[in-house]
């Protein structure tokens, strides 16, 4: 084996093992952001949600019950009124 070939292949295992480094590297901090991901969807998912799922419930309700007062102020007839008022 020749001295010139053999300091090329030093080098080229060294970049090799540069590339590899980079690469763990890389992979480590991924993983460490989709822990970091995961946790803050979980909190998310179980704190956050189900009050704005509440929320819109409540806008909702008070949607329906404010047409239901439209309709019942609009009614012209006490049978009209009545079947209005019922639900609530």
């Amino acid at each position: 084996m020749n001295l010139d070939n053999f300091k090329k292949f030093t080098r080229l295992a060294s970049i090799f093992g540069l590339l590899i480094t980079i690469v763990f590297s890389i992979v480590t901090a991924s993983l460490l952001q989709m822990g970091t991901l995961h946790r803050t969807t979980t909190e998310i998912n179980d704190d956050w949600l189900p009050s704005v799922e509440v929320a819109n419930k409540l806008n909702t309700a008070t949607a329906d019950f404010r047409i239901a007062q439209l309709q019942h102020v609009l009614s012209s007839n006490s049978s009209n009124m009545a079947s209005i008022e019922k639900p609530y």
